[in-house]
Formats: C-alpha cells, sequence, structure tokens
C-alpha cells in the first residue's frame, strides 16, 4: 500500500493486495505474468478527490474518476463510457510483443494523478446598528445591537467524473482477512532476462460507474508510481506475494513477517 498525503493507493489480485517492497526509489509490486489485477484507492480525506489513471504511459479511463471523502474506489479494469469493457491484465513483454507494439518509457508504471477538492473560502459579515432611545422601548426586544453572518462561498465552476463501484473489501487497510494460501497463477519458475512486462486487455468485466459532479479543485494534484515486475533475481515470479504472506528465507529456509526486510536468523535480504 501506497500512502501520500491523504490517499492510498495498491494493487489487488484475486481481491487480496499484493505486498510492496521499495527498490531504488520506487514502490514495487511484483506479481506473476498473465495475472488480472485491480486497483483500489481510498481517500482519507474530507474532500472528494478527482483520479486520473495510466499505465504503460497510456490513459485507462476516459472520465476521471470521483472519489469521494474516506470512501474506497476499486477499478478493475479499462474504463469507457461509465462501464470497464476489460479487465487489467499483466503479462510478459517479449521480443515479438516489443518489435510488433513497440517499447514505451512507461511500460509496467502505473501512475494515479489524483486532485483534492479546493477548500470553500468562508466569508463573514458583520452587522453593527446604532439604537438611540426614545423612549420607545415596545421595539427593543426587536433590535440587536449587532450580529454576525457567516456564508461560505458557492462554486464558480465545477468538474466531471464518475463514481461508484466500491470494492468488495471496502478498505485497502484491511488486511486481516486475506489468505496466504491463495495464488493467481502457477508460472514454471526459469531463467528470466526481461523484467518488464504490459498491461493488455483481460477477461470481460460487468464493472459500471455512474455520473458525478466536483466542486473547484485545487490547483496542484499529486501523484503516486507504482511498478509492476514479473520476477525476482532472474526467475519468474512464481505465485503473488500477499501482504500477510509469510517470507521464506533464500539461505536459511526460516519463515518471517511479510514486512520483514532481513531473515531474523541469518540477516540474508528477503526483499
Amino acid at each position: 500500500m501506497v500512502y501520500k498525503l491523504g490517499f492510498i493507493a495498491c494493487i489487488k489480485c484475486n481481491g487480496k493486495i499484493l505486498r510492496e517492497t521499495f527498490k531504488d526509489g520506487e514502490s514495487v509490486v511484483r506479481i506473476p505474468f498473465t495475472s488480472e489485477y485491480e486497483i483500489s484507492m481510498k481517500n482519507l480525506e474530507t474532500r472528494s478527490a478527482l483520479v486520473k489513471i495510466s499505465i504503460d504511459d497510456v490513459d485507462v479511463n476516459d472520465s476521471q474518476i470521483i472519489i469521494e471523502p474516506n470512501s474506497t474506489t476499486v477499478l478493475e479494469g479499462f474504463l469507457k463510457n461509465f462501464h470497464v469493457t476489460n479487465k487489467f491484465k499483466f503479462i510478459e513483454k517479449t521480443e515479438e510483443i516489443s518489435d510488433f507494439r513497440g517499447d514505451r518509457i512507461g511500460d509496467g508504471l502505473i501512475r494515479i494523478e489524483y486532485t483534492f477538492e479546493a477548500p470553500q473560502p468562508q466569508i463573514t459579515y458583520d452587522y453593527h446598528y446604532h439604537h438611540e432611545h426614545h423612549f420607545h422601548d415596545w421595539w427593543w426586544p426587536y433590535h440587536a445591537p449587532w450580529y454576525t453572518y457567516t456564508s461560505y462561498g458557492a462554486n464558480q465552476s465545477q468538474s466531471s467524473g464518475v463514481k461508484g463501484a466500491v470494492g468488495p473489501s471496502g478498505d485497502c487497510g484491511n488486511v486481516s482477512t486475506y489468505s496466504s494460501s491463495i495464488q493467481c497463477n502457477n508460472v514454471q519458475v526459469q531463467n528470466f532476462s526481461n523484467v518488464q512486462g504490459i498491461t493488455v486487455p483481460g477477461a470481460k468485466s460487468d464493472q459500471t460507474f455512474q455520473p458525478g459532479y466536483t466542486g473547484i479543485l485545487e490547483t496542484n494534484s499529486h501523484v503516486i508510481i507504482i511498478r509492476l515486475i514479473g520476477e525476482k533475481q532472474g526467475k519468474k515470479i512464481e505465485k503473488a506475494v500477499f501482504t500477510n504472506t509469510k517470507l521464506s528465507c533464500p539461505t536459511c529456509g526460516r519463515k518471517s513477517r511479510s514486512d520483514s526486510k532481513f531473515c531474523k536468523n541469518c540477516g540474508t535480504s528477503l526483499t
């Protein structure tokens, strides 16, 4: 899970959150080739966020996604006209694919750009009335010497988008029910030199969204980038590693927690 400025993003496979590692300052998720995956996002702010997603340097949602305050939305595939046509599928970028499709500088990267609504301006009006007594005591109960009136600036413009399709688990942070016995795919382990993969249309999807609007947006947006790779130490990923999957030390075989960086028994790096 990647947290940045009131926003969380994570990658799911079979409804389970995949474990992340940080390599050379990047957020890296290792996932078996031919796996289908989802992007789960949670807005922790008290304002709505407008989200635009690109994968392999290509926009995957033709309408920006609105994520309301303190809510979670899962995108399971390519969004077009309020409907997800096909799920995200991660495959190996072979030499044949590279020759036909070409290589993009953003291959393997998921870029999530989000912009929050701007805080509504608060305008306060102070009124002061001066009252002179002319022995009209009957009028005094209906007169206040001063009062304050507060209003909030109205939206002068709106941004459109789509919203809905909350994920089944509802929260990137809920990892206590995830089972480490589930795996995405069985892939034969072999020597592997091409670490890059790309995302292509997978199975058909019935996920739908609905139109929505936000208020005025902030001028600055924020970006979360996650890299998908299908190998580790020169070998293809055999099965997905979830957030609660125990790690096995390649040197001594000792099991460690999923968030461990080194084996507590022999000190071997587990990342």
